[in-house]
């Protein structure tokens, strides 16, 4: 099973994000259906792991603590070679010690060896958009900067499937 930790977005700020992702809609863009911040990629692990990994998981001491969102769209790989459509997570202090704690607990991640840049993906692009209109549409775009109290860690399951993926919560972390 492929597993990841991540931050889930309160229901009123999905609304507006969905809003949002009509203005990102195109003939070559996937749109998210499930909205969240992924903290670590453990990718495919055994029952046993997932185990191991609920375990260290109640290991986590954080304080529970608010995130805003930018006001800008941003892009991965970058605006000329768009891949994914994402609202990024303004900087947070604890956010990133969190960031930190879980590369430490898990050093063996894929995601233990990137920079943590902390968002919500709108889309994935299918197949390479030519031009810069469309990039430059989605650069004038503004994003309310909405906040939310971030209480608790959810440790998701992603099956693949051929019309893309779906998502099962496993379990939960309260921060203190």
């Amino acid at each position: 099973m492929r597993l990841f930790l991540a931050i889930d977005v309160p229901s009123d700020i999905v609304v507006q994000l969905s809003a949002l992702q009509r203005e990102v809609a195109h003939p070559s863009v996937k749109l998210s259906e499930h909205f969240h911040i992924t903290l670590s990629y453990f990718g495919d692990v055994s029952p046993a792991d997932m185990m191991i990994i609920q375990q260290q998981l109640k290991k986590i001491v954080c304080p529970a603590f608010n995130l805003k969102l930018e006001t800008k769209l941003g892009a991965f790989s970058n605006w000329n070679r768009l891949r994914t459509i994402f609202v990024g997570v303004q900087y947070n202090k604890i956010l990133n010690q969190l960031a930190i704690k879980l590369q430490n607990l898990f050093p063996d991640l894929e995601t233990s060896r990137s920079v943590f840049a902390p968002h919500i993906t709108l889309g994935r692009v299918k197949h390479e958009i030519i031009g810069m209109e469309y990039a430059n549409h989605l650069q004038s775009l503004i994003v309310e900067p909405f906040s939310w109290r971030v209480n608790e860690l959810a440790l998701y399951e992603s099956v693949l499937r051929a019309e893309g993926p779906t998502y099962k919560r496993i379990s939960s972390v309260k921060l203190n």
